[in-house]
């Protein structure tokens, strides 16, 4: 069941039928291999990204603007739409400019997913970050922390994410 949820989920992403992302799944046989070969048409942003300035993300509140931007070098454009329930990965570009801000709803999902996100790039880079917005984590009632991101709606849904994050970082250490 979980390789269904994980297939769909990813399908949907990365614009596969919903019978695609099922047979996929089902021949690769488990979450692991799917999510690899998935993910890795979705999660590596270009290279030719900006810098960000991370001082002011490192220092007090830092800007809805930076906050996106921050998402979308470590985690790509796709994801961060993905977890904040955005249009499309334009939306966040705009966000990342500052040419717009996100509503309310998606300005909250951002925060702690840069949060979690800021813990585990520090800790093991990007492309581990957006492994494990997309794995089943046990804090998470077995649901990937992007999807929790996603279909919540409120701050007590996304409560556990940073801890999650946390957790994760401190087993490893």
């Amino acid at each position: 069941m979980a390789v269904g949820a994980v297939s769909g989920m990813l399908g949907k992403i990365v614009g596969w039928s919903p019978a695609l992302a099922a047979l996929g799944g089902a021949m690769l046989g488990g979450a692991g291999i799917f999510a690899v070969v998935a993910l890795r048409k979705i999660v590596d942003p270009p290279d030719d990204e900006e810098e960000l300035p991370l001082a002011e993300l490192e220092s007090g509140d830092p800007k809805i603007a930076d906050i996106a931007a921050f998402l979308r070098k470590h985690l790509g454009a796709k994801i961060t739409a993905y977890l904040s329930d955005a249009a499309s990965a334009n939306d966040v570009d705009r966000w990342a400019s500052g040419e717009v801000e996100p509503g309310p709803l998606h300005g909250g999902r951002l925060l702690p997913a840069y949060e979690a996100t800021r813990l585990i790039v520090n800790a093991f880079g990007g492309k581990t970050a957006r492994a494990w917005f997309f794995g089943m984590n046990q804090r998470l009632d077995d649901e990937a922390p992007a999807y929790v991101l996603r279909h919540g709606d409120r701050p007590e849904d996304w409560r556990f994410i940073i801890p999650a994050a946390r957790e994760f970082v401190e087993s490893a250490h």
